[in-house]
């Protein structure tokens, strides 16, 4: 880097300082539109578009990080007191947390992370009978209760997967300001 190159960095850091995440050592190794991001900046030449889209990119890791360690942590408190998930055939009751589109070679589903009321979570099939009418967002934060079987990943014992649910309900009652048929 030459001394035009550093004093264009610093007058971009210095007008804009949440710029100076890309030259941490977090993305240090990355590839793609933050490693042209970082580039930019080190040689002193980002347009004002590069900026927006870089600081906003700084701010969604730095959310998602934070995201990631309250995550960590809520595991490794659920695995001190003991909480783990059970295996076989269970009642399972929880909230979705998350729902995708999953392309399966049985065709597109849902899939879905829940948060079980003893405080493990789980991911599997969303039950075609609780597939919503377009929008996932209907089902996000609902309260769901199934039948499935239940098996603890390797890595984590506050973490499982479910497949085959049965006899699926929603226990709450749907948004009364979401019409499901209206996705507009």
């Amino acid at each position: 880097m030459n001394v035009t190159a550093n004093n264009a960095t610093a007058r971009l850091i210095a007008d804009n300082p949440d710029l100076a995440a890309l030259l941490a050592p977090r993305y240090a190794e990355v590839t793609g539109f933050m490693a042209d991001m970082r580039d930019a900046l080190k040689r002193g030449r980002m347009s004002d578009r590069q900026i927006a889209a870089a600081v906003k990119a700084i701010a969604r890791d730095a959310q998602r990080d934070a995201q990631r360690a309250q995550w960590q942590e809520e595991a490794v408190q659920l695995a001190a007191s003991g909480v783990t998930v059970p295996t076989g055939r269970v009642a399972v009751a929880g909230e979705i947390l998350s729902a995708r589109y999953r392309d399966t070679m049985y065709g597109v589903t849902i899939k879905v992370t829940l948060k079980a009321d003893a405080g493990y979570k789980l991911w599997g099939t969303l039950p075609s009978a609780l597939e919503p009418d377009g929008d996932l967002d209907l089902v996000i934060g609902r309260h769901i209760a199934f039948t499935a079987t239940l098996e603890p990943s390797e890595r984590d014992q506050t973490f499982g997967f479910y497949k085959r649910p049965s006899k699926a309900t929603f226990t709450d009652d749907a948004p009364e300001d979401t019409d499901p048929h209206d996705v507009w």
